[in-house]
């Protein structure tokens, strides 16, 4: 009885680990790089190292550019959110190669300007540039203490994997619950400890949903880590939703979108990252949902403005040498981004056949909910959408829904909406917010 006892409570922490369906990312022809709200940062706004196939890209809140690394040995460690990376040649300071030892390496601090000390072998340096003559000792070290697992008697036969799982009596624990997962093949797949597999299945962890999550659609032979996404094969994934395909990925740029304000701002924040495969390039947004555009085979900085600052690989013939951004440019920048008010603008945007034109599209276009009908229930959405300078929509939201699929039809129709003549100030053509009422079924 006992015996029978133990394998349906194991069977009940088997089974419990969810099956999650793999899901293709939406599809948005619109889709634009929001404007970053963190310092106008050109990029995202901490050091990373984007690892390619053949070559690595450092990106800090206004640096992008192509460095030259030793691919079998090149690494970040934890330090890459100061700016750090390492090969077997030497150092990576912010993108700058100092060709050196790096024995006895430790970060000793930096200053508001972003300046980073260091020392390797005694020798103390700031950025790439050795300070002659300067002691370690009297440098602030912010090194952190390794969490040691304490273990008494009663877990003297666990082995930690990490503070997720462990081992004991060849079996795996998730959380001291034990899994049917392969004791001899589990293995964690990221530092982060979000993705792991065994033989037959790969998974991520989300509490959100109740802890493990199965992927099994994901190949469990070719599987790995690319740039913090996970890849097979196939696919490149984001948890559980499928994005593009892995043929030849890279990943080309990584900018700030939205960030969320103080108080009651619930709008979720994004990011937003340029990838090339085998079909070509694409720009796909990471928020609370995940959205993807094909941009085209061929690289064109016209496809967005955020574009204007990439450095490409040699390969693509398109490169831009002065990175990075001066105060000039990014004040350039900055102005041909802006978005002006309908009050700021020397010629308010106009649709073809003005706002009569535009209701009457709206109205044949829009597929009014039954329920509204049926029921003879009249109600007003609004939506705020930015108008480009080329007179496309961007940016289309929401600001008041009163349900019923209401707003998301309006959504829908707005995308199919023609261009707009755009804004212009003194006769340029300038990006401008606009904000829009719609009664759904007064007609």
């Amino acid at each position: 009885m006992r015996e029978k006892l133990i394998l349906l409570f194991t069977f009940i922490l088997i089974t419990s680990c969810q099956k999650n369906t793999i899901e293709p990312a939406t599809v948005d022809p619109l889709l634009k790089v929001e404007n970053g709200s963190y310092g106008n940062c050109s990029f995202l706004e901490t050091p990373v190292y984007i690892v390619n196939k053949d070559y690595v890209i450092y990106q800090d809140c206004y640096t992008h550019k192509i460095i030259i690394a030793d691919a079998a040995s090149f690494g970040t460690k934890e330090l890459s959110r100061e700016g750090f990376a390492f090969d077997k040649n030497g150092i990576f300071v912010k993108g700058e190669f100092l060709k050196i030892d790096t024995t006895g390496f430790a970060f000793l601090g930096n200053n508001e300007k972003l300046d980073l000390w260091w020392e390797a072998k005694t020798k103390v340096f700031k950025n790439t540039t050795e300070l002659k003559g300067a002691d370690a000792d009297t440098f602030p070290r912010n090194h952190g203490k390794k969490q040691k697992m304490v273990l008494n008697n009663k877990d003297a036969n666990k082995i930690k994997i990490d503070y997720n799982f462990y081992k004991e009596e060849n079996h795996i624990y998730f959380r001291n619950k034990r899994t049917g997962f392969d004791v001899g093949t589990f293995t964690s797949i990221d530092k982060s400890h979000l993705y792991y597999k065994d033989k037959d299945v790969v998974f991520y962890i989300d509490d959100d949903k109740g802890g493990i999550q199965k992927l099994n659609e994901v190949d469990v032979n070719s599987v790995r880590i690319f740039n913090n996404f996970l890849i097979d094969k196939n696919y490149l994934y984001s948890e559980n939703i499928k994005i593009i395909k892995s043929n030849a990925i890279e990943l080309l740029a990584i900018f700030p979108g939205y960030r969320s304000g103080c108080g009651f701002d619930e709008t979720p924040g994004s990011n937003f990252y340029l990838f090339k495969n085998i079909d070509g390039f694409w720009l796909v947004k990471f928020s609370n949902t995940v959205s993807k555009r094909f941009l085209g085979k061929i690289f064109d900085r016209n496809w967005d403005p955020a574009f204007d600052v990439v450095d490409l690989h040699k390969k693509y013939g398109n490169t831009r040498i002065n990175l990075p951004l001066t105060p000039g440019e990014l004040a350039l920048k900055q102005a041909e981004n802006q978005v002006y008010s309908t009050t700021a603008v020397d010629h308010s945007p106009e649709y073809p056949g003005g706002i009569n034109g535009f209701t009457d599209f709206v109205k044949k276009n829009y597929a009014v909910p039954k329920y509204l009908i049926e029921n003879d229930i009249k109600v007003k959405v609004y939506a705020s959408f930015v108008i480009e300078k080329d007179g496309s929509l961007s940016d289309i939201k929401i600001r008041r829904d009163p349900g019923y699929g209401t707003g998301k039809e309006f959504v829908r129709v707005l995308k199919l909406i023609p261009s707009w003549k755009p804004a212009t100030v003194n006769r340029k053509p300038v990006r401008c917010l606009t904000n829009i009422p719609f009664n759904v079924n007064d007609f």
